[in-house]
């Protein structure tokens, strides 16, 4: 299952069929790479409208690319690969209307109601010779780049991208990290607004007033908290609805798995809404 949020706020979540169940975190990685490299055939989106979750299924006679990537377009769908550059539009129905080429490494996609799609793009479309080299791409409705942050970096002497950690489209504003001094660059109507430049490495932020709310990257198994104004950042452990803690590394130390200690959790934020998911539940932070 991958999670992502759209230009409601409402989480999207989008699951694959025909596809063998992932191997386990300390498989070996020829294992690996080969569930990697089955691709699923079909995918499933549940989405919510109104308060009430739908399905779209995006049938193909043949096997699908596998869709790593999500957002309501238009009246339908916009479906990306990580790999590649494949973007396919699809209708409310999830049938194939035309397809764009987004560029290679793609980390994160986000839409906007307008037609725009935001592009953010791992190391490797960076340092790929692609359009992704610009760390950050706004595409209008055609797929045409109108926004690249590479020349907006210049302009505002920012640094350049390396990787994308995070992206928040909020409208006309965005909110970016990124690898390796992890600024907070926030942008409105493709202007700087505000930069907080050297912060810690981060996976997700939301966007709440004058607060941010934070899940740091590499094994932090909790959110953080900070306002606008003041660098100081306070901890916030998570627990379900059940009353378990989240907030703990799971597979116990390293001598007993191979990776070691991993967070038991993924998040998604946009606007200032966080989701918090497992392999048990989906959970907004109140």
């Amino acid at each position: 299952m991958r999670v992502s949020i759209d230009w409601d706020g409402e989480p999207l979540l989008l699951f694959e069929e025909g596809r063998p169940s992932r191997p386990p975190i300390d498989a070996r990685r020829d294992a690996l790479l080969g569930w990697m490299n089955s691709p699923p055939t079909a995918h499933v989106l549940v989405h919510w409208s109104e308060g009430k979750p739908n399905e779209v299924r995006f049938d193909s006679p043949t096997r699908l690319p596998i869709a790593m990537h999500v957002q309501p377009f238009a009246n339908g769908w916009l479906l990306a690969e990580s790999r590649g550059g494949h973007a396919r539009i699809c209708d409310k129905d999830g049938r194939v209307l035309s397809t764009l080429d987004l560029g290679d490494a793609i980390k994160h996609v986000q839409t906007t109601p307008d037609g725009l799609i935001w592009v953010g793009y791992f190391d490797e479309g960076v340092f790929g010779g692609d359009i992704g080299n610009a760390g950050l791409v706004c595409f209008n409705p055609s797929g045409l780049a109108i926004f690249k942050y590479s020349d907006f970096a210049k302009d505002y002497d920012l640094p350049f991208i390396d990787d994308c950690y995070t992206l928040n489209v909020m409208g006309p504003s965005v909110l970016v990290s990124y690898y390796s001094e992890f600024p907070y660059v926030l942008m409105n109507e493709f202007k700087l607004e505000n930069v907080w430049r050297n912060q810690a490495p981060n996976r997700a932020v939301a966007v709440r007033g004058n607060r941010f709310v934070i899940f740091p990257a590499y094994d932090k198994p909790y959110l953080t908290t900070r306002t606008f104004e003041s660098d100081e950042e306070s901890i916030w452990d998570l627990v379900d609805s059940e009353g378990t803690l989240l907030s703990r590394p799971a597979e116990g130390p390293p001598e007993t798995s191979s990776r070691g200690w991993h967070v038991p959790f993924r998040c998604a934020a946009r606007y200032g809404r966080m989701y918090v998911y497992n392999n048990i539940g989906l959970y907004e932070l109140p």
